[in-house]
């Protein structure tokens, strides 16, 4: 316990103020009590939010499948077992970003390191992303990057 709280503050007093109960006990079944208290909040402070157990299997899927052009948040949710609005508003609500919105900031970073290559056209680009066409592709790397992929391309060779 000692570890953990110095560990996560620097301030003797915080320190103090959180092992106190245990000193101010004199039984050892009031130390007892007293330590188990303080690893029960330790432990709930640094549980994982609700949600973000579901962020991380969304994310992790999106990471693995973002190459099929059906990835969609249905899609997710029957590979998930849950109900598109579930996850979709949960997603939402603890990551801040809608699951589309995460599909295509996957895509698009995964595109960036694809545009490096020269050789390859910004529609085989685009298909090699999971994107059906060029024109979608183009208009969301623009929304995403404030630039064409071409533009992105142009920037990188300057570079």
């Amino acid at each position: 316990v000692t570890v953990y709280v110095s560990e996560h503050s620097s301030d003797e007093r915080e320190i103090t103020s959180v092992l106190s109960p245990i000193f101010n006990e004199d039984s050892i079944t009031g130390i007892y009590k007293a330590l188990k208290k303080i690893i029960s909040d330790i432990c709930e402070t640094n549980k994982p939010k609700k949600g973000s157990k579901l962020c991380i299997r969304v994310h992790s899927y999106i990471e693995s499948h973002y190459l099929d052009q059906n990835l969609s948040v249905n899609s997710i949710a029957d590979a998930l077992g849950l109900h598109y609005v579930y996850l979709s508003s949960s997603f939402k609500k603890y990551s801040g970003l809608g699951v589309s919105n995460c599909i295509n900031k996957i895509r698009i970073n995964k595109s960036k390191y694809l545009l490096t290559d020269f050789s390859k056209t910004v529609e085989e680009v685009a298909l090699a992303v999971g994107y059906s066409t060029r024109k979608t592709y183009v208009r969301i790397f623009r929304k995403l990057e404030g630039v064409t992929p071409s533009k992105y391309r142009e920037l990188i060779y300057k570079n």
